[in-house]
């Protein structure tokens, strides 16, 4: 006779002696920002690795990560991106390869949920931005001088401008990043200067 027991929703098989684990989850990764050219020794904890070697997945196929030690809770890789990488964020997961009877639950796969790394580019990132003053704007760009809230704006060519109630002068700026532009943030500062000659309206 075959008994089957459910006790807090871990399921023993008397029949065939195997047992229904959680679906496989990260907790933390330490270090989770990684250089690009060295290597770095990286720690993944978390639960119900399995007790067979377990597969470390990355979303990016050009990075080396053989694991070098690991148990039900934790894993230990040597994690190395190519040297050219730039700067990116990846997905990491844990597959479950068994060794602990792993069935999976209704809902649950034998791979973690994705967590999350960020690989650095080699050298400190920079940028060079160029000014232009003068001219027309550079094809393809966005940048408008118009619009509601610059009614006076008369002009979308660059440099100074007669408007109706004031002087405008548009100018672009174009700036290159050695990597990732959406880890950049844009601000912008202006100093106003005025040189000229003031008369006096009034009657002498």
């Amino acid at each position: 006779m075959q008994l089957d027991c459910n006790f807090g929703g871990t399921i023993f098989d008397s029949g065939s002696g195997s047992e229904e684990v959680s679906q496989p989850v990260i907790w933390n990764i330490s270090p989770d920002v990684w250089p690009a050219g060295p290597t770095t020794q990286v720690t993944i904890s978390g639960q119900h690795f399995g007790t067979a070697l377990p597969t470390l997945n990355i979303s990016d196929s050009t990075i080396n990560h053989p694991i070098s030690s690991h148990s039900e809770s934790q894993i230990v890789a040597n994690i190395t991106p190519p040297g050219a990488t730039q700067t990116e964020v990846v997905d990491v997961s844990v597959t479950n390869n068994g060794g602990d009877g792993f069935l999976g639950g209704e809902g649950q796969t034998a791979t973690s949920p994705n967590s999350s790394a960020t690989v650095q580019a080699s050298g400190s990132p920079s940028v060079a931005i160029t000014m232009s003053f003068t001219g027309s704007k550079s094809p393809g760009d966005n940048l408008s001088f118009g619009g509601s809230s610059h009614q006076t704006d008369c002009s979308e060519s660059l440099g100074p401008q007669t408007c109706i109630s004031l002087w405008d002068w548009n100018v672009e700026g174009t700036g290159v990043v050695t990597d990732n532009a959406a880890n950049w943030a844009v601000t912008q500062t202006k100093t106003l200067a005025f040189n000229g000659f003031y008369k006096d309206s009034r009657a002498c």
